[in-house]
């Protein structure tokens, strides 16, 4: 039923000349190193970049194939180099490879 109506409220919208962005909701899991214990949130996103400046575990984590492994490196990356100047230096980060750059690199900004 959900579906539905987001399907007949898009159409409406479409005809008129506008369009909506779908909250998605993720799951992501993190680990803690010391405790071994494991956190499980949720992210939101609707369709708003994800900035790889502030963004949290969670906020990288909602981009298809960042799990939490990879978004911890891309945070320790930011600590460790300072601020991204622009999206592809996500490619110096160990994990992010040209395949996982292409599929996200227009869902992410550097602010």
């Amino acid at each position: 039923m959900q579906k539905a109506k987001r399907i007949i409220i898009a159409l409406v919208l479409s005809t008129v000349g506008l369009s909506i962005a779908w909250p998605t909701i993720t799951p992501v899991v993190a680990q803690d190193k010391a405790g071994g214990k494991t956190a499980v949130a949720a992210s939101v996103t609707t369709g708003s970049k994800v900035n790889l400046n502030t963004a949290t575990v969670a906020e990288l984590g909602s981009l298809k194939g960042i799990g939490p492994k990879i978004a911890e490196k891309i945070i320790e990356f930011r600590k460790t180099n300072g601020a991204f100047k622009e999206p592809a230096e996500l490619l110096k980060v160990d994990g992010v490879g040209p395949k996982l750059f292409e599929s996200i690199k227009d869902a992410v900004v550097v602010k």
